[in-house]
């Protein structure tokens, strides 16, 4: 697009992008930005912090009682248990909890085998929030603009908390509470704040009085426009005309093709996880062959390298023996 209309513009899903895809996201920021009289940003890509960022923040102020860690950081100072994920996915852990540094360098091999590159994953400490019964809260809560409200609040005996599994009376009382009283507005608005996002919902529990924060989505799903959330999005563009003049915007075309490189490499990636996830799920063959493949890089094994008639059904206490 060579012009963009005046209004409001929501940047989002940061922590999905590349570095080049940052940069022209930065670069159409600052065109827009040039006439604040025609449109009115939020969630300046080069502001916002990255999940990794964000706990070590949130940590090092005192905020979160958790730490997380790149594998290549060590692991030295890690308090067990913990977990391992993906730093730029929302799909919650990777692995089961890890109790030992044996046990996360065991994982990490799964990882790759899996198909993550090792730069891409962090290592997270766990942190138990759950009450005295063992019931665990998710509080959610959106950012628009200078507005804080209140999203829903969700019960588990997991600690892995997607969806909600325990629902009774109780439970929906304690969240109509919450989101008539808006009790962390303050807090909240500080942390988006300091996360540089504007737009957002925030995702995090409570541990001895203080918020622990797992992430602020960028792009979170909206399945349902509440009337405090439409009112939020109508106050963001209600100062502009239709008839004010449309912002060229001008992007480097060098870039342009940097950033549909890093997509189509990313793209492939994904693709080659699902595969690896079909393999996983096929005769034993398949793994032995994907996992030589990905912890002996640079050595070719051809079929005949591992030739099915050499694997014979032997089985001892449930583990295949391979005889050659």
């Amino acid at each position: 697009m060579a012009r963009l209309s005046a209004g409001a513009y929501i940047f989002t899903d940061h922590d999905r992008l590349s570095v080049t895809q940052r940069e022209l996201a930065t670069a159409i920021w600052k065109q827009l930005e040039a006439h604040p009289k025609r449109v009115r940003l939020l969630n300046d890509p080069s502001r916002v912090l990255s999940r990794y960022e964000l706990i070590c923040e949130l940590s090092s102020n005192g905020q979160n009682h958790y730490r997380a860690r790149r594998p290549g950081e060590g692991l030295d100072s890690l308090r067990y248990p913990v977990f391992i994920r993906a730093e730029r996915g929302h799909d919650g852990s990777i692995t089961p909890l890890l109790h030992s540094a044996a046990a996360v360098h065991r994982a990490l091999i799964w990882t790759r085998i899996l198909g993550f590159q090792t730069q891409e994953l962090l290592i997270v400490e766990f942190c138990d929030t759950s009450d005295g019964e063992g019931l665990f809260r998710k509080y959610s809560a959106f950012m628009v603009g200078d507005d804080v409200l209140p999203r829903h609040l969700l019960f588990s005996r997991n600690w892995q908390l997607k969806q909600p599994d325990i629902t009774n009376a109780d439970t929906e009382r304690e969240t109509q509470v919450y989101i008539e009283r808006n009790p962390h507005r303050d807090t909240l608005r500080d942390i988006f704040r300091r996360a540089g996002v504007d737009y957002g919902r925030i995702d995090y529990s409570i541990l001895e009085k203080k918020l622990q924060v797992w992430e602020i989505n960028t792009n979170p799903m909206v399945r349902k426009l509440a009337s405090p959330l439409t009112e939020a999005f109508s106050k963001l563009d209600e100062r502009f005309s239709a008839d004010l003049e449309p912002i060229p915007i001008h992007l480097d075309s060098d870039l342009i093709g940097s950033a549909e490189f890093e997509a189509r490499v990313e793209a492939a990636a994904a693709r080659r996880r699902t595969r690896i996830a079909n393999r996983l799920e096929a005769p034993f063959p398949w793994l032995l062959r994907t996992a030589g493949q990905l912890l002996l890089p640079g050595r070719s094994l051809r079929p005949s390298a591992l030739d099915v008639r050499k694997l014979r059904g032997s089985r001892d206490d449930g583990c295949f023996k391979i005889l050659s």
